[in-house]
């Protein structure tokens, strides 16, 4: 491998954004960049809750909202609803049409299908590259900072080894009497796509045999049979194995989930750890700017098949030192840009010219 990684400056810039609650259609949630400015979501879970923690002190640094004067920006309120009740959403299209200013839409779903609205720029987590209109915009998927919660946000360094170690903690494709009578009523509910309803799973369960098999790849492994009961003990207590176990190795294993985009991808590179990404024609946030496979494994599905060698290649290509330094451009590249508080300091750059002088913005 060539030289460490030089992690891109970030330019953060405050954005104007007009938006209203007039236009959150009723009974929804506002979306959550508003949270700092009209409070939080009240259904928050454990994780959600804290998943903001950086963003919220900054937020009023970032962004000025509401009825602001030569707005960069028209901002839908609530989250698209991929099951209707937008019809408020082309209401303030309208506004930001005749205002010659972009309309921004938030969607953190799994569905893949277009969003129609006009002018609009949709950031959304679930797309495919061979498929992605020019208005679509890929944003990270959000839990909380791993390092942060369970570490005290101290990032441990891991020496090279001549045999890596990966990790994975979760779900796979097991397929036992209970899971499927699971999958069968969801599926009957029309609940989920049955087109999506195991193919993250089936994904994840090849991918973990193949490493297991090689004697070249230390696997840690903590495998479930299922999603982690609401009980709040045994979530927590699984939540503290699922970081420990992915801080405790030097790489961390993610793919796809019901929608092509994975929340564990983001937890990995809050941690500092090198993520082994299965390529399932994802799109990537800020892939203009960040050099995503310079930052991962990046095997693509159709080479799944050799996920271990190109594992083992990686990791022999880099010296002690990239190897060192790849962790610390790793955790820099979440805090700067994938975090919720790096995400939207960097968000003008899809809304505003950033070759205009300033006075022109």
């Amino acid at each position: 491998m060539s030289a460490p990684l030089l992690c891109p400056k970030s330019i953060h810039r405050k954005l104007r954004l007009f938006t209203s609650s007039e236009f959150l259609p009723p009974g929804r949630f506002h979306n959550w960049l508003l949270q700092a400015f009209w409070g939080t979501k009240a259904d928050q879970d454990a994780v959600t809750c804290k998943r903001f923690a950086n963003y919220f002190p900054r937020a009023h640094e970032l962004f000025a909202i509401g009825d602001v004067e030569s707005p960069d920006a028209f901002l839908f309120p609530g989250q698209w609803d991929p099951a209707g009740g937008n019809h408020k959403i082309h209401e303030l299209a309208r506004l930001a049409k005749s205002a010659h200013k972009p309309l921004i839409v938030f969607y953190d779903g799994d569905a893949e299908e277009p969003i129609s609205v006009d002018n609009a720029l949709v950031f959304r987590t679930s797309m495919r590259a061979s498929r992605k209109l020019p208005n679509e915009i890929a944003m990270p998927a959000w839990t909380v900072d791993i390092l942060g919660e369970y570490a005290d946000g101290r990032l441990r360094l891991r020496r090279k080894s001549a045999i890596p170690s990966v990790a994975y903690s979760g779900y796979v494709d097991y397929f036992d009497l209970l899971s499927l009578a699971v999958n069968i009523a969801r599926r009957a509910k029309n609940i989920v796509r049955p087109s999506f309803t195991l193919k993250g799973g089936r994904l994840r369960g090849r991918a973990v045999r193949l490493l297991q098999r090689s004697p070249h790849i230390d696997t840690r492994f903590r495998l479930r049979r299922g999603l982690t009961p609401a009980n709040s003990v045994i979530y927590e207590t699984r939540r503290r194995q699922f970081a420990d176990n992915i801080i405790d190795a030097d790489y961390a294993l993610t793919t796809r989930g019901n929608g092509n985009f994975s929340y564990r991808l983001y937890e990995i590179m809050s941690c500092g750890r090198i993520p082994v990404l299965i390529n399932t024609d994802c799109v990537l946030p800020f892939d203009d700017v960040l050099d995503w496979r310079r930052l991962c494994v990046w095997v693509e599905a159709d080479d799944l098949p050799h996920l271990p060698d190109r594992v083992l290649e990686f990791h022999n290509n880099l010296t002690t030192d990239e190897f060192l330094q790849l962790q610390l451009d790793i955790r820099h590249v979440y805090e700067e840009w994938l975090s919720p508080c790096g995400f939207y300091s960097n968000m003008h750059r899809y809304v505003v010219d950033l070759s205009s002088p300033p006075s022109e913005r």
